[in-house]
């Protein structure tokens, strides 16, 4: 028998075996996920009829002599490579992008195959299931712990440690409420020069009874209901546009009550002829002039009016004369470190007031009657210290600064500028009681200025000057600099005449820097509640905040007056605007409406030294983030996926959970993998066991929503193939019929 015509048959069956992959590959060109297969063609045993030799002898070697007995398909071998991604409108259509397969199974995983074909779909009672209604096998989130952290736009994700199974989601899940147990905090507040977040300071009346408290609290109530005023530090002060004053140590201002005015200086009645040299202090200026009035055809009066007044820039005294005498007079308009205030005067015993002084109303020289001082002005100087010195003009506090002033007020409306009066009369019992000047601050964060009616007439005891003339001016410190904002400030209470009888005059307003959030809690029943806090800066490094509930509600530890505002929190950054504490760190929330109490809810506002929460720099008073992690209940609405094969489930409470996560497998030897019907494949002894994990890990591929793998096919490959095999079909078929041929004439032979 012929060789070439089984050859020729081997070629057939091997071509038509080609022709079936190819025909296959063509057929499933709109198959998801569909990896083409290509038949690998191998020759058949030879048949040597002499095998080769080396050369020997002088002969040279020879081939060996052996015929081929035909070809045959080996193996046909799949091709994984990536199929283009095609875009479609269904949430649950998957395609993987890269290394790896999805899992099914249609026994509850006891069996498993595999699949790139991702056109997955929820049956009836939750499963995700394949076309063929096989269930996608992954993790589930374990509901049970759906009360862990969880921010809003927060994604939980799912534990993938554990064996996969099937993917079953409830479409009536419900979640229970969870109650807010943390609260977290990205917030600035501002340390810098200017703020649109301001709020008056507390106020304060005019009582110097230990009726207020110190510290930068807000808004405490005592036992009667009566709110309790607070002093607040004058240092982190805002002007009513939200300017910071920026008060510094030493600095300050001036307020003058009423303008100084001496009383009358008698000249000597028999001056000495010729020229006269006349030598006074005034305000540690010294003066000296000489007048002879027979020369200058000037009085001695109008002589040391001209003298005084030339140098009144200086002193800020000017000389008035009446009735033949000389009456020295300090408007205090000046800024100046105090040596152009009041009227400290002496040397009036020499030149032309040899004989003459100081006189009372009716002309009588005082004692001493060469110098006299009147303070109608008085410095209000700005310290960091808490003892601040009251007697000297210091404040610190919003108390400090009103009850000096109060004090003061008081002083001049009942003595003038007569310090040695005003001494004697308060030995006497001058005091609070007698106070007919109040001062306070009031709701629009004014000082308040009321000059009430004292019942005694002008010029009684105690009542010699009824109305007030207030001015203020600046204080120039030691390094001669002005709080230029400060004085402005309280230049608002200037007025010409404050007429008795409940007249007020005020200062601009004065402001604190706050700031508020909002934030909604859940307690265990789901009940939503606006959880405030507030922020006001009572120091330069140093923040107070409370927190207020919608009654009924109520936090532990608030008086028992106002049982839904907790005081007393403190924040304090450092120099470079870092949290340094903030406390309390806790608070006890009682809802008040059957659900659990008391709630503890931490507030989570950053690390000590860090930036991660609080902060206080420069820039505007912001909150980037401020969440809860509470809910309420909520129903399964909606769904996606992620990247990483992530079912999150999207509830009608406004939360979003990992509700499960489909898993990938990888194989050693994808090629091995043994095809089924469905579009699944099978392990096989050549594939390896298969590794199963989280989309995007491990080498696995991505997992991309609402789009499907497409066959990988390539149709022009697939049709230029099929020529190809076409031709080799017909080659081979050649082989038959020649060999047919060469049989007819051997057969032919015997005849």
């Amino acid at each position: 028998m012929l060789r070439s015509l089984w050859s020729g048959v081997s070629g057939m069956q091997a071509h038509q075996i080609a022709l079936d992959v190819e025909s296959n590959n063509i057929a499933n060109v709109n198959t998801n996920g569909f990896k083409y297969s290509r038949a690998d063609f191998s020759t058949m045993v030879s048949q040597t009829r002499r095998s080769a030799t080396i050369p020997y002898a002088g002969y040279g070697g020879v081939n060996d002599y052996s015929v081929g007995l035909g070809t045959s398909i080996n193996t046909t071998t799949k091709v994984f490579e990536q199929g283009s991604l095609q875009n479609t409108d269904r949430k649950a259509d998957l395609a993987l992008s890269g290394n790896g397969l999805f899992v099914v199974s249609n026994n509850g995983g006891y069996t498993k195959m595999y699949t790139r074909d991702g056109a997955f779909s929820f049956d009836a009672v939750g499963n995700l299931v394949t076309t063929s209604g096989f269930i996608v096998q992954g993790w589930l989130r374990d509901l049970s712990k759906l009360d862990c952290a969880c921010g809003s736009g927060e994604l939980n994700r799912v534990d993938s440690t554990g064996p996969i199974k099937n993917i079953t989601i409830d479409p009536r899940m419900t979640v229970p409420a969870k109650a807010t147990s943390n609260v977290t905090g990205n917030i600035n507040l501002t340390s810098g020069r200017k703020t649109e977040n301001i709020t008056c300071p507390s106020p304060l009346d005019s009582s110097a009874a230990n009726n207020y408290i110190a510290g930068g609290l807000d808004r405490i109530y005592d036992s009667n209901d009566k709110q309790l005023e607070v002093e607040q530090d004058m240092g982190v002060m805002f002007d009513a546009s939200g300017e910071a004053l920026m008060l510094q140590e030493g600095q300050g201002i001036w307020v003058s009550y009423q303008t100084a005015t001496s009383n009358r200086i008698m000249l000597d009645p028999n001056p000495a002829a010729g020229p006269v040299t006349t030598t006074v202090t005034i305000n540690g200026q010294t003066i000296t002039w000489t007048n002879d009035a027979s020369v200058s055809g000037s009085s001695h009066l109008l002589a040391a009016q001209v003298a005084i007044n030339n140098l009144k820039d200086k002193t800020g005294v000017e000389a008035l004369t009446q009735n033949g005498m000389l009456i020295l007079q300090n408007l205090n308009q000046l800024d100046g470190d105090g040596s152009n205030k009041n009227i400290r005067a002496s040397g009036f015993d020499n030149g032309i007031f040899a004989n003459g002084g100081f006189t009372d109303a009716q002309g009588n020289l005082l004692p001493q009657a060469d110098s006299q001082t009147v303070t109608t002005a008085f410095k209000y100087i700005y310290t960091t210290q808490t003892d601040a010195d009251s007697a000297s003009g210091q404040f610190r506090t919003t108390e400090d600064l009103r009850a000096v002033m109060q004090q003061d007020a008081n002083k001049i409306k009942a003595f003038g500028g007569d310090s040695a009066a005003a001494a004697a009369g308060i030995a006497a019992g001058f005091g609070q009681s007698s106070y007919s000047v109040s001062v306070i601050l009031n709701n629009s964060g004014q000082f308040e200025i009321n000059n009430k009616q004292d019942g005694i007439a002008n010029g009684g005891n105690w009542g010699a000057y009824d109305n007030l003339n207030i001015f203020v001016s600046a204080y120039n410190d030691t390094l001669n600099t002005t709080n230029v904002l400060f004085k402005n400030q309280m230049k608002g209470m200037n007025t010409g005449v404050l007429v008795e009888g409940g007249n007020v005059t005020s200062t601009g307003g004065f402001r604190m820097a706050n700031f508020g959030q909002t934030v909604e809690i859940f307690d265990s029943l789901g009940n939503k509640h606006e959880f405030q806090i507030e922020y006001t800066k009572v120091q330069g490094n140093q923040w107070n905040w409370r927190v207020i509930v919608p009654e009924p509600a109520e936090l532990l530890g608030a008086t028992a007056q106002r049982p839904n505002i907790l005081e007393g929190g403190n924040v304090t950054f450092g120099e470079q605007g870092e949290l340094l504490g903030f406390n309390p760190s806790t608070i006890q929330f009682k809802p008040n409406n059957g659900a659990k109490f008391p709630q503890a809810i931490n507030l989570n506002f950053g690390t000590g030294g860090g930036y991660d929460g609080l902060t206080s720099t420069a820039k505007e008073s912001e909150a980037q983030k401020m969440i809860g992690d509470g809910y309420a209940s909520g129903t399964l609405k909606d769904f996606y996926f992620d990247q990483t094969g992530t079912m999150i489930g999207v509830f009608d409470n406004g939360r979003n959970f990992a509700l499960a996560q489909v898993a990938v497998a990888t194989f050693a030897n994808y090629e091995g993998l043994q095809g089924t019907e469905n579009n699944l494949y099978a392990e096989s002894p050549n594939s390896g066991d298969p590794t199963f994990g989280p989309a995007g890990t491990g080498g696995r591929a991505n997992i991309q929503a609402s789009k499907l793998e497409m066959s990988n096919t390539d149709l022009s490959r697939g049709l230029t193939q099929l020529i190809v095999v076409q031709r080799g079909f017909q080659a081979s078929s050649k082989s038959v019929t020649t060999s047919d041929q060469i049989l007819n004439t051997l057969l032919q032979l015997k005849q």
